[in-house]
C-alpha cells in the first residue's frame, strides 16, 4: 500500500479536499512531528510531507511506510457491548496469526476476536477475519483502517464481549471501525527504515579508529568476537551501507570491507 507524500499550502481548498477520508479522519500532517486533523489546517501556513492513505484523490508520491514503536490499546463501549482494540508490532503474517490465537486463549470468555494485519516493507501482505461476525462487518473495516494509517508490520485485534443488544450490520461496521481508529489515533509510530546486517573483520590496529566512525553512519554493533582479529556483527540503514563500506576501506587502506549479510525487513 503506497502512501502519498507531497508539499502543499493549506487553505480552504485543501481543507475541503481533506474532509473525506472515511476510515482515518485523524490525518497525519508531518510538520515537525505535529499531528493534526483536516480542520486544523491554517490558511497561509505551509505544511510539508502530508501523509495519507489510499482513500483520497492524490495517488502520486514517494512510498513511505510507518511502523509501531510499541503496542497500544483502547476500549469502546457501544450499547453495552465492550470492544477492546489492541495494535501490536509483528514481523510476519504467521506471527500475527499466532498472536491472534494467543489472544483468543487469553480472552476465553469473549464472543469474538476480530483481527487484521499488514506486513512487509510496502505493506503488501495483509489479512483479516470476522471471527463469526456477519461477513464484511468486522475484519474488513479494521483492515481498511490499517490501510489508511500507512502502518506496516502490525496486527490489530478487536475483542468483543456481547452486551445483549444487537447492533445490526451498520452498527457493527461503525463499532469496529471506530475501535480501530481509536487505538491508532495516538499510536506511537516511526518511519520504516530498511536495515542491512553486516559483518566486519578488523585487525586490532584498525579496530578503535573504525569503531569511532560507526555513529556517522548510524551503524550499531550487535556482537563482537576477539581472536586473531576482531569480528564485528552489526546493523545499519541500508541507504548508508555503500558509504560506510567506502569509509572502512579508506580507514584500513583496503585491508577490510564490510560483508553484507541480509536486509531487514
Amino acid at each position: 500500500m503506497a502512501i502519498a507524500r507531497l508539499t502543499l499550502k493549506s487553505g480552504p481548498g485543501c481543507e475541503t479536499s481533506l474532509r473525506y477520508l472515511p476510515y482515518f479522519p485523524a490525518c497525519r500532517a508531518k510538520n515537525d512531528g505535529f499531528l493534526c486533523s483536516p480542520l486544523d489546517f491554517l490558511p497561509g501556513k505551509r505544511y510539508t510531507s502530508f501523509v495519507y492513505g489510499n482513500h483520497g484523490l492524490i495517488t502520486r508520491g514517494e512510498t513511505d511506510m510507518l511502523i509501531l514503536r510499541h503496542g497500544t490499546r483502547a476500549e469502546l463501549l457501544v450499547r453495552k457491548s465492550r470492544f477492546l482494540a489492541e495494535a501490536t508490532p509483528v514481523d510476519s503474517a504467521e506471527a500475527a496469526r499466532e498472536l491472534c490465537r494467543e489472544r483468543k486463549r487469553l480472552y476465553a470468555g469473549c464472543n469474538h476476536v476480530v483481527f487484521a494485519f499488514i506486513c512487509g516493507p510496502q505493506g503488501g501482505v495483509m489479512g483479516c477475519s470476522d471471527d463469526g461476525e456477519p461477513s464484511g462487518t468486522a475484519g474488513r473495516p479494521v483492515l481498511e483502517v490499517l490501510k489508511g494509517s500507512g502502518i506496516t508490520n502490525v496486527l490489530l485485534t478487536v475483542t468483543r464481549w456481547f452486551g445483549g443488544i444487537k447492533l445490526g450490520t451498520g452498527g457493527l461496521v461503525r463499532a469496529y471501525t471506530e475501535s480501530a481508529q481509536l487505538v491508532l489515533a495516538d499510536a506511537p509510530t516511526a518511519e520504516l527504515v530498511p536495515l542491512t546486517r553486516f559483518t566486519l573483520v578488523l585487525s586490532y590496529l584498525h579496530y578503535e579508529t573504525v569503531r569511532r566512525r560507526f555513529p556517522d553512519y548510524a551503524a550499531e554493533v550487535t556482537g563482537e568476537e576477539f581472536a586473531a582479529g576482531v569480528t564485528i556483527s552489526g546493523v545499519l540503514p541500508s541507504a548508508n551501507f555503500a558509504a560506510f563500506s567506502e569509509a572502512v576501506r579508506d580507514l584500513t587502506g583496503g585491508a577490510a570491507t564490510p560483508q553484507q549479510q541480509e536486509q531487514i525487513p
